[in-house]
């Protein structure tokens, strides 16, 4: 009887060992593809900005010829920002943006479980 259930205690700490290896691997491996979504993101994050970077200076530049002004183009293009930056501080404000951001934080998760 001793022997038996010196087995079961063994078997039980070999199985909570096992299983806590598998929840170990689960979160490395959540861990692992949220880091690289987030390095992902932020590379995409770096090329578009230099993408819109040079787009608004050659925009500028081109209503600068299109205006025969030095800096008119360049000051349209500044108010454009300008304006873009008010109607997101305004989303954010009314938390348009961060219910955005929430509901596609969910979707990647409920994305991960289902693999």
């Amino acid at each position: 009887m001793a022997k038996s259930v010196g087995d079961i205690v063994e078997k039980i700490t070999e199985y909570i060992q096992i299983k806590t290896e598998l929840i170990k691997l689960k979160v490395i491996g959540h861990v692992s593809k949220l880091l690289a979504n987030v390095i992902a993101m932020v590379t995409i994050g770096i090329v578009a900005f230099f993408f819109f970077f040079f787009l608004s200076f050659s925009l500028g530049s081109y209503l600068n010829v299109l205006l025969e002004s030095e800096f008119l183009g360049h000051l349209i293009v500044a108010g454009f920002y300008l304006l873009l930056i008010i109607i997101i501080f305004l989303m954010v404000k009314t938390g348009k943006i961060q219910g955005w951001l929430e509901s596609i934080i969910l979707k990647i998760a409920e994305q991960e479980e289902d693999e």
